[in-house]
């Protein structure tokens, strides 16, 4: 069942009117209505991929051919942020299988932050 909220952030490069600079800003591009989210354990070859990882999810959604998930974009989910890596639509193209990592220091899974 698709119950949790998650948001999809990407960080843009754009440039400051007035230094010139470029400046990376974070903004929200997708929020679907609902995600099944669950925590699972590393395999061997996700480990060799990421080194120091420590908590691994897979989120699965709901397909939506207009928005494009790629590598690398960020996931709030109950205020924890995560890293997506290898998205992938099932073949009747009806849901996304995304998974993600994060370094958490904290074993907090109230919902907050702190």
């Amino acid at each position: 069942m698709m119950r949790e909220k998650v948001a999809f952030k990407r960080s843009v490069q754009t440039q400051d009117p007035v230094t010139g600079q470029l400046i990376n800003t974070v903004s929200t591009y997708y929020e679907p209505k609902g995600a099944s989210v669950r925590e699972i354990s590393a395999s061997a070859d996700t480990v060799i991929q990421k080194q120091d990882l420590s908590t691994l999810i897979e989120v699965v959604i709901r397909y939506n051919p207009s928005v494009a998930i790629i590598n690398g974009d960020q996931i709030e989910w109950r205020g924890f942020y995560f890293t997506s890596m290898a998205p992938k639509v099932d073949p009747l193209r009806r849901y996304i299988t995304i998974r993600a990592f994060s370094a958490m220091e904290t074993t907090n899974r109230n919902g907050s932050p702190s």
